[in-house]
């Protein structure tokens, strides 16, 4: 670990401005009130500053100041780095929360993606609702940031670079520190006479962001002084013309969603301009916190809406979702499982179940339970649950006929891609209920006079969002 102090620290860029720890009520106060203020610790100059900036003002926040540090694991000194946080905080009186990750798939999206992908996710989890996640983000950072995205061919939102504060994890997000340069924030913790870690990862020019920091704007600026301040101008620009663009598109999204916000109608998508639909699809991606496809991807689909092919072979898949289409609907789903759909251990894709307490199905297909006070009461079932093999009939009515299970799925629009892993109750060779979309004449008079009810709740949101939709029609 090398530890850098302010007190031997020689800054070459002079900055745009001084900072000072009382300039951070007037931000902070402009945006919304939350539960606790959390700043992202890592021990460098950028966090370091915005802590102890934060603690010399904590009595006009109005609410707890805690930090969370991420030890990714990656470095070899990274434990020492916790130890640094959690003296700093010890130091500062200042509660510390320590999260250890796994960063995994680095290979694809490069290491630096996937720590930051990591890191993100841990952040989330670990936010109290209502909670803000307070991030040291700076003006040096966020010109970082536009460069970047303009190399990928960003659009507007790309180019609006990292918002002050939006929307996350129950809470918010919000960058309270990129009105000030990195050099800024270091003056003030020399003039703090306070310690913070150096990462000599920070250094590695082959890792695009630190070229773009260690080569590249020192180039710029040397021809243009205020690159920085330039360039964070523009990002502030595009955010208001993003902001803008998204008025529009959410009042046009408004009129294409009438069953809930993972399905849009796809008809009246295509009617309209194709930079209007690549606009909308990719409002629509974010509006739910899905990843947001490349713009490859967006007109790959817009080029399929707009040819004839067969709805059902309409799809267009990216890391972490996918779009498919049926029936003049586009629906917003995480990644189908692969596997076998009930079971991937058992040979016959089948689990034996009693009935008296839930099952946990595999593959994120979530729950199976009979719930209410009757439950425990109900005499043990010997009940089978297995995936759809075709051809399976289903009594809905004492006496009636036996229905088949596809021409159900087909009257209520319920997906092709759905049907394979939505769970069948079977017992004594008898199919008792599909999901708990249908029971059979037999379940429910079983259940008759009784609060107990046979109830499926799906993991991932599409499917539970079908499911309450369906639900919602009484079938």
């Amino acid at each position: 670990m090398r530890v850098t102090s302010a007190s031997c620290l020689s800054v070459n860029t002079k900055p745009d401005h001084a900072f000072q720890a009382h300039q951070l009520s007037g931000i902070v106060s402009q945006w919304p009130r939350p539960a606790g203020y959390r700043v992202a610790l890592s021990g460098g100059a950028d966090s370091t500053a915005l802590l102890l900036a934060l603690t010399q003002i904590a009595d006009q926040l109005r609410a707890p100041l805690s930090a969370i540090h991420i030890n990714h694991g990656l470095h070899r000194q990274a434990d020492r780095w916790q130890t640094h946080c959690e003296s700093l905080c010890a130091t500062l009186s200042v509660p510390l929360h320590c999260r250890r990750v796994t960063v995994t798939d680095s290979r694809r999206r490069g290491p630096e993606a996937a720590a930051r992908e990591a890191r993100y996710r841990a952040l989330g989890i670990a936010l109290d609702a209502n909670e803000m996640l307070l991030t040291a983000h700076h003006a040096n950072d966020q010109a970082e940031t536009l460069l970047l995205n303009l190399m990928r061919g960003a659009g507007v939102h790309g180019l609006a670079g990292m918002r002050a504060c939006r929307p996350f994890a129950g809470g918010w997000l919000a960058r309270p520190l990129l009105g000030w340069h990195r050099s800024a924030l270091q003056n003030w913790l020399h003039e703090q006479q306070m310690e913070w870690i150096d990462d000599p990862s920070n250094e590695n020019t082959q890792m695009r962001r630190n070229y773009l920091r260690h080569e590249l704007i020192p180039a710029l600026t040397a021809v243009w002084p205020a690159a920085v301040e330039r360039l964070a101008a523009s990002a502030a620009l595009c955010g208001e013309a993003a902001d803008l663009l998204d008025t529009g598109t959410a009042a046009a999204i408004d009129l294409l969603q009438s069953t809930g916000k993972l399905q849009l109608d796809a008809d009246g998508l295509k009617e309209l301009a194709p930079p209007q639909q690549s606009e909308i699809i990719h409002y629509w991606v974010r509006q739910n916190r899905l990843p947001v496809p490349s713009r490859a991807v967006i007109l790959e689909l817009v080029r399929q809406l707009g040819s004839e092919r067969d709805d059902h072979q309409i799809r267009v898949a990216w890391p972490g979702a996918e779009i498919r289409h049926y029936r003049g609907r586009l629906y917003l789903l995480q990644p189908l499982p692969i596997a076998e759909p009930v079971s991937e251990s058992e040979p016959t894709g089948e689990h034996c179940w009693s009935g008296r307490r839930q099952i946990e199905l595999p593959n994120n297909l979530g729950r199976l339970e009979f719930t209410g006070q009757a439950a425990d009461t109900l005499p043990d079932g010997d009940f089978r649950i297995a995936a759809r093999r075709g051809g399976e009939r289903l009594r809905l009515v004492s006496n009636g006929p036996h229905r088949p299970l596809k021409k159900l799925f087909q009257e209520h629009a319920i997906p092709p891609w759905y049907r394979p892993f939505v769970p069948l109750l079977w017992h004594r060779g008898r199919l008792l209920a599909v999901g708990d979309f249908w029971l059979s004449a037999e379940l429910r008079q079983r259940l008759s006079g009784s609060d107990c009810k046979l109830h499926w709740q799906p993991a991932l949101p599409a499917w539970q969002a079908l499911r309450d939709h369906l639900l919602q029609k009484r079938l």
